[in-house]
């Protein structure tokens, strides 16, 4: 609004100007005011495209579904953006698609022989112990686990969970068939 008064008040004045009714200084100066204007109309424009770089910013969306299964932050909490920050900003929070869920099971050294990827696995949580669940052996991990002087080695087995029973951190027994 103040751009439009300006304006059209510097082309009275240059008008007036012409007709030699107002003075040349005058005349300057609702060219300032008019330029001044401008001036503003530009800085809002900056101000309001960073604003809403921000606001860009400030918005958190995940790049895919899924549930979250832990939150590192709190409300009010400063945070550094990915985008600002040479160590990759903070981590707000862990997500996981719990339609299909892995377990790490230990097994023996003796039994390690056995095992290959693909075999067939039944899984029984303590949550539901009268359903088993059923899964496939995905890999032996190569690294050895000595707890209290006997040799484990973890295999991971996948299994599906589209009910959306099985949550993360639960015990169970894994057997291999």
């Amino acid at each position: 609004a103040n751009l439009q008064v300006t304006t059209a008040q510097k082309r009275r004045a240059d008008e007036m100007f012409k007709a030699r009714v107002i003075t040349a200084q005058e005349n300057e100066a609702a060219s300032l005011q008019a330029t001044q204007a401008q001036g503003q109309v530009v800085r809002a424009r900056a101000n309001l495209d960073l604003a809403k770089q921000r606001l860009e910013d400030a918005t958190v969306t995940a790049p895919v579904a899924g549930t979250i299964i832990e939150k590192t932050v709190s409300l009010g909490q400063v945070i550094t953006s990915a985008t600002g920050a040479f160590g990759g900003g903070t981590t707000l929070l862990k997500m996981a698609d719990l339609g299909r869920v892995r377990v790490r099971a230990l097994f023996n050294e003796t039994d390690i022989g056995q095992i290959n990827a693909g075999q067939q696995a039944n899984v029984v949580v303590d949550a539901y112990p009268n359903r088993p669940f059923s899964g496939q052996v995905e890999k032996i991990e190569p690294q050895a686990v000595v707890q209290q002087g006997v040799t484990l080695f973890p295999v991971l087995v996948n299994l599906d969970n589209t009910e959306g029973l099985l949550k993360p951190g639960m015990n169970g027994e894994v057997s291999v068939l």
